[in-house]
């Protein structure tokens, strides 16, 4: 039971960690291409799940302005 706990710990932590690495790799294509972001964005941005961050990811590419 301890050990089935702190597994699942470690995989939620695990699983947070990503969604936190890809978050700032998006963050930092956006500023790439149209410069210092809002902190409301960047606030939006670190509560994307990992599906969600992969979509908006996908979509940079065709992205013309941040408005």
């Amino acid at each position: 039971m301890l050990y089935e706990t702190i597994q699942n710990w470690y995989k939620d932590a695990e699983v947070r960690g990503e969604a936190r690495g890809e978050a700032k790799m998006f963050v930092n294509l956006l500023e790439t291409k149209f410069g210092v972001l809002p902190v409301s964005t960047r606030t939006t941005i670190d509560q994307f799940d990992s599906e969600t961050l992969s979509k908006c990811s996908q979509r940079l590419f065709i992205i013309v302005n941040i408005n």
